[in-house]
């Protein structure tokens, strides 16, 4: 029984490397900063993103917090975070690969990026993608992209220090007061307004 079950576990896994790919997203592109910013995706996969021109960035995020890295909602994440890679007009093309393991295999599941370069996610509509991007879902690339815009609606507003949003869900918001904060008389009331998540 054991050996039928390491020789299960063998072929399992011969399989599952004989049809793993690696995806090639170019960084910096002439026509978006992604390109292309959809892939599909399985376990044991690899995604290699190019950095092909400026300086960019790619960062895990999740759909409730566009254009944040993972890491800053879901502190035991581990998202990956490439920084800052200068590319130098092409003189100094780098790589970041990516494994694909656990959930972000899960056909049913996108896994998140965007580019953390200034005025980048939340500005252009080309600075974010995923892995696994389904449009039959309520988690759309344009719902992320109007969603991550929502946050320059107020620059400067303090409502990021205020806030702690948790717990969330399309009918219920929790908000928490992260901390007591005394303002100057002329900020206005808008900046205590919650800017709720948009599902499609």
């Amino acid at each position: 029984m054991i050996a039928i079950t390491l020789i299960s576990l063998l072929l399992s896994s011969l399989s599952l490397r004989a049809r793993a790919e690696d995806h090639q997203i170019l960084v910096g592109g002439a026509i978006a900063i992604f390109e292309p910013n959809n892939v599909t995706v399985v376990e044991g996969d690899t995604v290699t993103f190019t950095f092909i021109n400026g300086t960019h960035s790619v960062l895990q995020s999740n759909f409730v917090f566009p254009c944040e890295f993972i890491n800053e909602a879901e502190p035991t994440s581990n998202g990956f975070n490439s920084g800052a890679r200068p590319a130098n007009n092409g003189t100094s093309v780098t790589n970041l690969t990516v494994q694909i393991t656990g959930k972000m295999g899960w056909a049913n599941t996108t896994t998140w990026f965007y580019d953390g370069a200034d005025k980048s996610c939340g500005w252009d509509d080309t600075a974010a993608g995923g892995f696994n991007l389904r449009e039959d879902s309520n988690e759309t690339l344009a719902g992320y992209l109007r969603n991550g815009k929502h946050r320059y609606l107020w620059p400067d507003s303090p409502m990021d220090d205020l806030f702690q949003l948790r717990d969330f869900s399309a009918k219920k918001l929790k908000i928490k007061l992260a901390r007591p904060v005394k303002l100057a008389p002329q900020d206005h009331l808008r900046h205590f307004l919650p800017i709720p998540v948009l599902w499609d």
